[in-house]
């Protein structure tokens, strides 16, 4: 399955803001969901994602996957 480029473009421009607004870096905003640094300056460059990264995200901007909800997965590595 392909990405959808330009979806997911919509998708990362909105989180991205999402982190600035909250003066998140792209380290601590994106270890909630798992992804390096690295990866997340390369998500936020091309915005590429796979499939199930882009459905974790969506589910994350609708609000169906509250901040608590990653805190929580996140303090369980």
């Amino acid at each position: 399955m392909k990405p959808n480029k330009s979806r997911n473009s919509a998708l990362v421009r909105e989180l991205v803001q999402r982190r600035v607004d909250h003066n998140l870096s792209q380290k601590a905003f994106w270890a909630r969901f798992g992804i390096s640094q690295a990866n997340a300056s390369r998500i936020e460059t091309t915005a590429m994602l796979s499939p199930s990264l882009s459905i974790l995200l969506q589910l994350y901007a609708q609000g169906v996957i509250p901040d608590e909800r990653l805190a929580v997965c996140d303090a369980r590595d």
